[in-house]
Parts: structure tokens; C-alpha cells; sequence
């Protein structure tokens, strides 16, 4: 009885040693395992950042992948537009017994060619609109002569005087401006009296000289009827008015016709003074200057064809001032 006590005891502590041994032995197999992931991860990882070095001959044999270019159709450069522009040209003549839109006669005639020299300032105006709006390139119309760019540099003021300071020849020192008040600020700039001027107008419409604020007002409103642009400028009154007939063609030969000289002094519009041809109060010294540059002025603006220059003219300071350039037969 005793040995099978001492038998059981025995059992009973093997088994106790051996289940304290087999969760110690699960713990460190446990414990082993997830180090054994995280190495295994950290080697996989490793394997999937370095890849093997492509060899030079491989490089070059890899076709290039280009991005897709996207086309993008050019840019009109459209030319400055100094008259606002309606859809449709808003000049009418006489055709068939009726009154009818320009375009329409374009429509049905299909010229290859117009002249713009030969009709006064409507036909420059109305040319310039056909030019802007299109109509021309839409009927495949050319401009003869003098080009519509040209007659826009000769009449648009702003672009005038531009265009001539790149020459250095001398223009009244003036402001373009497109409203009464702009008008007013610029007249206080230069300082009254102040001549104004309308761009695009017949005939100096809507143009005259302003003593103080309240003519200028009066005056620069009935400008702004006729133009959308009015140019204020300094007051030459006093001056002598003269003018050139100029002729240029298209191989750059170009020379001066006649010269012509208000009996008036500048102030009195010439449509209202006696004009006289050839001038006859000038010395042949001032008549060469006035000639020099009057065909170096129709150069640079690319005039081709008969046009005239206005000039203001001070004999005691041999001192003169271009007013305008008209690209057109007088």
C-alpha cells in the first residue's frame, strides 16, 4: 500500500513537470515565430525595393515613350480694331435701283480686287470695317494699293503718333482719350488752349480749338458724335497750314506732287480758307525740309498709292509740327 502510494506520487509529479515544460516550450515557439515573419517580410521587402541594373545595351534597346502632344490650333493675331465693329458693315449704296448693304454687292459681283484711295473718308471708313469684320477674307477680297493696316495707322490717332515718334518726326503733343471726362484731364495736361480732333471723321467734323473748360466740354460732345476717339491736343493757332500731294508705289519710288498753303493761318478748317498751289511765302530751305520729310513720313507708314500730309508751320523758328496724313486723293 505503501509502494503504491509512492508510486502514484511520482506519476502525479512527472505529469505536473511535464505540463509546465509544454506551455514554457509553446511560449518560446510562439514568441520564435513572429521574429521568424518579421525577418522573412523585411527579406521579401528588400528583394521587391533593389532591382537588378539595367545594362547600357538594354537602355538603348527600350523604345522611349513620348508624352502625347496635344494640337492647339495657332493664333489669329487679329489687327488692332480702332473703330468698334459691328456683325455686319453698316454702309449702304446705290445698286439696282436700291439702297443696299455693301456686303450684299460684294456678295453677288465677287471682285477680286478694291481700291480704297479713290473714295474719299467714306471709303477708308468704310473699307476699315470690311477689313475688320471679316468681310473681305470671307469673300477673298484683296485691298489694292495702300493696305487697310496702313489707312488704321493714318487714321486711328492714337496709332499716328505712335507710329511716328518711331522716326522721330514731329507730331502735336497730344492725348487720345475716349470719353468727355478723359478729354477734360487731358486739355488741364497739356494746357489751354487745346485744339480737338476726331478720328474717323469727314471733313474735321467735330474738331476745333477750345479756350477753357466749358468750349472743350461743348465741343469734345459733338466730337464724340462722329468718333469714338477724339485727340486733344496742343494749340498751334497761328501757324501756317501747308499740305503735300505725295505718291509712292510699291518699289518704295516716292516723291511730292504739288505743295499747297492756306491763305489763313492754322485754326481756319481748309474747306473754309482760299487755298493756294504751289505755296509762295515758304524759302526754298523750308520747302526741302517740308519735302524730306513728307516722303520719309509716307514710307514708314506704308503708304502705296496718292496721299497728302498736313503740316503746321512756325517760319520765325523754322519749327512744324505733321497734323495728319490722309491716305487718300484730296
Amino acid at each position: 500500500m505503501a509502494t503504491t502510494k509512492k508510486t502514484t506520487a511520482k506519476t502525479t509529479a512527472a505529469k505536473a513537470a511535464t505540463v509546465k515544460e509544454e506551455p514554457a516550450k509553446k511560449a518560446v515557439e510562439v514568441k520564435a515565430e513572429p521574429a521568424k515573419t518579421v525577418a522573412t517580410a523585411a527579406k521579401t521587402t528588400t528583394e521587391k525595393k533593389v532591382a537588378p541594373a539595367k545594362t547600357e545595351t538594354a537602355k538603348k534597346a527600350e523604345p522611349v515613350k513620348k508624352a502625347p502632344v496635344k494640337k492647339t490650333a495657332p493664333k489669329k493675331v487679329a489687327p488692332k480694331k480702332p473703330v468698334p465693329v459691328e456683325t455686319k458693315v453698316n454702309f449702304f449704296v446705290e445698286y439696282a435701283g436700291a439702297q443696299v448693304p455693301v456686303e450684299e454687292v460684294i456678295k453677288k459681283e465677287q471682285p477680286d480686287g478694291i481700291l480704297l484711295a479713290f473714295g474719299g473718308q467714306t471709303a477708308l471708313n468704310c473699307g476699315t470695317e470690311l477689313y475688320t469684320s471679316g468681310t473681305l477674307a470671307k469673300y477673298g477680297v484683296k485691298v489694292l494699293g495702300t493696305s487697310v493696316e496702313a489707312i488704321m495707322y493714318t487714321e486711328d490717332r492714337d496709332l499716328f503718333v505712335k507710329k511716328l515718334d518711331e522716326i522721330a518726326v514731329k507730331t502735336p503733343v497730344s492725348h487720345a482719350v475716349e470719353n468727355l471726362e478723359d478729354a477734360v484731364k487731358a486739355a488741364y495736361e497739356i494746357g489751354f488752349p487745346v485744339m480737338i480732333r476726331s478720328a474717323y471723321a469727314l471733313g474735321g467734323m467735330g474738331s476745333g480749338i477750345c479756350k477753357d473748360e466749358a468750349e472743350l466740354r461743348s465741343l469734345a460732345e459733338s466730337a464724340f458724335a462722329y468718333s469714338p476717339q477724339v485727340l486733344v491736343e496742343e494749340s498751334l493757332k497761328g501757324w501756317k497750314e501747308i499740305e503735300f500731294e505725295v505718291i509712292r508705289d510699291k518699289n518704295d519710288h516716292c516723291f511730292t506732287v504739288v505743295s499747297m498753303e492756306n491763305e489763313d493761318p492754322l485754326g481756319v478748317h481748309t474747306g473754309e480758307s482760299i487755298v493756294v498751289a504751289p505755296t509762295c511765302s515758304l524759302t526754298d530751305k523750308e520747302l526741302d525740309l517740308l519735302k524730306e520729310l513728307s516722303t520719309k513720313t509716307i514710307r514708314h507708314l506704308g503708304i502705296v498709292g496718292e496721299c497728302n500730309i498736313q503740316y503746321a508751320f512756325n517760319s520765325d523758328t523754322c519749327d512744324y509740327r505733321v497734323i495728319e496724313v490722309n491716305a487718300r486723293l484730296s
